[in-house]
């Protein structure tokens, strides 16, 4: 089943698979990626007991751009088409380029997101704490000092060095 539901003054198109009344999922594909999906992904999630949703991200496949998005945007769409199924609480995945949506609906709908799997996905760099040495870059790729000295200038804050940036 394929559906349209309005949110705001954008459309989302989206693709409904499984059984009416399984597991509710929600379900962000990879970039570049839309609601449909091969037919023996669909017997998958027949099998799966999953009642699952998949929208066309905003720009992708049928639904309308949103300008100036960030990934956390996407918890708008989330809520707004869990509310049109009448799931309160649902599990959400994300594959690839759809990972990072599904941990922002995870990280911002706790008391709605009752699970969270992506796949293939790439994950946040981690920018917290003193600078990362050459062994820690090594040892985990996500902290490397490229992303340690961009975060502060993405935050629009001081470098934790102490270096003034614009």
């Amino acid at each position: 089943m394929e559906g349209l539901l309005q949110v705001g003054d954008r459309i989302v198109l989206y693709a409904v698979y499984g059984t009416a009344g399984g597991l509710p999922a929600l379900s962000f594909g990879g970039s570049p990626s839309t609601r449909w999906k091969r037919p023996d992904a669909v017997e998958a999630i027949e099998a799966s007991g999953l009642w699952m949703a998949v929208p066309d991200r905003p720009g992708y496949g049928g639904s309308t751009r949103r300008p100036g998005r960030t990934v956390a945007s996407v918890v708008d769409d989330a809520v707004a088409l869990a509310d049109a199924f009448g799931w309160e609480r649902f599990v959400v995945t994300g594959g690839s380029g759809g990972g990072p949506h599904a941990l922002a609906c995870a990280a911002l709908l706790p008391d709605r997101v009752t699970r969270c799997a992506i796949t293939g996905s790439i994950a946040p760099a981690i920018v917290d704490g003193p600078e990362p040495t050459e062994d820690e870059e090594r040892a985990d790729p996500r902290r490397n000092r490229t992303s340690w000295l961009a975060a502060p200038v993405l935050r629009g804050r001081s470098h934790p060095a102490g270096k003034c940036v614009p």
